[in-house]
């Protein structure tokens, strides 16, 4: 049981307001009655405390302001957070808002935007449940703690969701929307010190038109033709924004990677699909230490708004409006990649880096050709079956296997649709492929990008022949399932 959930407020015994009050009837006259016989003196005394601790409690209670919201979206394969970083954060909560929950982690096998729906859903639950406890909520400070990725999306679902207005015509959120302030805050770990990033939504959302001052802008027209690249089928729109130090040399050689990967080019790290081929895209340049700077003390959200507003603009110029799908690089704090879904629209999404892609796609690119065998595994497979079946759930089970083979179906044909994969076999839950190891990068960022759209578990293990493939399969599996080990040796 949680420390919140054993604690007696919890349960609805506020210690300090009891306190409070009895001591305030006792300043306004119940005490002195009971104390009359006392003498003066001592009387005198005890209301004098009586009334100092009365003010240090109304004091401190001033100082807080709102509920706190913890949210915390990690993956699989993430680093678990030190042990005293969630009791520092509850710590801090507990001393400046009226209230605070914990929302997540949750079930990581699940798509990012399922993820995301499901906590905004009991966020909002939980913050029904505090504005009928508290009356009102003056403000909303959420602590996020998660990739870039699961920040654009919870950025855009919150922002869709203060945005949209109910049956009644009324917003969904209200009363919340409009007497609320939500900020928001990025927690993170850096050599075991602690940095807090504050913006604040509405300021971001509602802020006036972007000043020049703020960031540095760059419009790039036609950028698949200077990779090669053939035309894309369908409009899309790069967003390309450097919000970190480094100085020109790293802005160089970061929007130069991040603009061959918007062209479509394979090898970037980068995990996209012909879906995400961009024909242009905009260049911002945020000074990453002013940013950082203005973001601990809370100023950041001017410079934020501008950015972003830029980005729309620039759409618009191409385009000639800003509803086109937008494919975000961002090299800076996840609290910037929050705003960026907040603000762009909802046909957007961040695209995601994955270093060990270069790094494979780099080890692949020199020497001669070599052959790779790709095995791929569902996980738990069984398991969901027998579930099922033991539980009497016929239906159920049919479903499920239905579903398996469609997952599993629909995965083994984008792989077998790159070009150089051959598909030596398949039957159930898996499959074995071969290619060129120059391939491998490509096939592996397909199944990434399927692991994050689909709920379906998959492992796979990578070897320059059938037994290193199937050990590099094992591993991937002891190590925790939905993962990718091993490579040609």
């Amino acid at each position: 049981m949680s420390a919140k959930r054993i604690s007696l407020r919890y349960w609805g015994v506020d210690i300090q307001q009891f306190l409070f009050w009895i001591l305030a009837a006792f300043v306004a006259g119940a005490g002195p009655n009971i104390a009359g016989a006392l003498g003066l003196a001592p009387l005198i005394g005890v209301t004098v405390a009586a009334a100092l601790i009365v003010l240090l409690i109304w004091l401190k209670n001033k100082r807080k302001k709102g509920i706190g919201v913890f949210i915390h979206l990690p993956r699989a394969n993430d680093r678990p957070l030190p042990d005293d970083f969630v009791p520092q954060l509850i710590k801090y909560m507990s001393k400046r808002h009226l209230d605070w929950f914990q929302a997540g982690p949750d079930d990581e096998s699940r798509s990012v935007r399922d993820r995301v729906d499901y906590l905004l859903k009991s966020i909002l639950h939980r913050l029904d449940e505090a504005r009928l406890r508290l009356e009102n909520i003056p403000q909303v400070s959420v602590y996020l703690y998660s990739r870039q990725e699961e920040a654009f999306e919870l950025g855009g679902q919150l922002s869709g969701q203060w945005q949209r207005p109910s049956l009644d015509g009324s917003s969904s959120l209200e009363p919340l929307r409009s007497s609320v302030n939500w900020k928001v805050s990025y927690r993170s770990m850096h050599d075991n010190v602690v940095n807090n990033y504050h913006i604040n939504l509405g300021k971001i959302i509602n802020g006036g038109a972007p000043d020049p001052e703020d960031c540095t802008v760059e419009s790039r027209a036609d950028i698949y033709a200077g990779h090669g690249m053939p035309e894309p089928l369908v409009p899309r729109f790069g967003v390309i924004i450097f919000a970190t130090s480094g100085g020109e040399s790293a802005y160089n050689a970061f929007t130069k990677l991040a603009l061959k990967s918007a062209a479509g080019k394979a090898g970037t790290g980068y995990i996209t699909s012909d879906d995400d081929r961009c024909e242009s895209a905009v260049l911002i340049h945020i000074p990453g230490e002013e940013l950082i700077h203005e973001l601990k003390s809370g100023r950041a959200d001017k410079r934020i708004h501008s950015a972003l507003k830029f980005c729309q603009q620039e759409c618009i110029h191409a385009y000639g409006r800003d509803d086109i799908p937008m494919r975000v690089y961002i090299k800076g704090p996840a609290l910037l990649a929050f705003a960026a879904g907040a603000i762009l629209n909802s046909n957007s999404k961040v695209i995601e880096f994955d270093p060990n892609l270069q790094l494979l796609s780099e080890e692949t690119s020199h020497g001669t050709e070599r052959v790779v065998y790709a095995l791929l595994d569902g996980d738990d497979v069984g398991v969901g079956m027998e579930k099922n079946l033991l539980s009497n759930q016929l239906d159920s089970a049919i479903a499920y296997s239905a579903w398996v083979d469609e997952s599993i179906t629909t995965l083994i044909n984008k792989l077998e649709s790159i070009e150089g994969v051959r598909l030596r076999s398949k039957g159930g839950d898996s499959a074995i492929f071969e290619m060129p190891d120059r391939i491998q990068a490509s096939f592996e960022a397909t199944i990434a990008r399927f692991r994050n759209e689909s709920d379906f578990r998959v492992s796979c293990g990578y070897g320059s022949d059938c037994d290193k493939a199937y050990a590099a399969l094992r591993l991937a599996k002891s190590s925790g399932k939905n993962l990718s080990s091993g490579a040609a040796q």
